[in-house]
């Protein structure tokens, strides 16, 4: 099962994250993903669903721009198991 880590609090579930296409996309093809905080934040380690994957349009995110600037995004669509 692949972990997807948060070194930005991404708020309440649901909610959307960007990642990179290349790296993410096949480790969410099951449905189900484990989601921890790293580095500090606080976010509690837990099984969520994968509401939606699509391409993400627009430029890179500010902040993810050290991350993935260059590279093709996705949008992850997150929340709880039981919504």
């Amino acid at each position: 099962m692949a972990v997807m880590g948060f070194s930005i609090d991404p708020g309440p579930l649901p909610f959307v994250t960007v990642r990179d296409a290349l790296k993410w996309a096949p480790r969410l093809t099951n449905g189900q993903i484990e989601i921890r905080g790293e580095h500090g934040v606080q976010l509690e380690q837990r099984m969520v669903r994968v509401a939606k994957v699509e391409p993400h349009v627009g430029a890179c995110p500010v902040e993810l721009l050290p991350v993935y600037s260059g590279k093709r995004l996705i949008r992850v669509y997150l929340e709880a198991l039981d919504a």
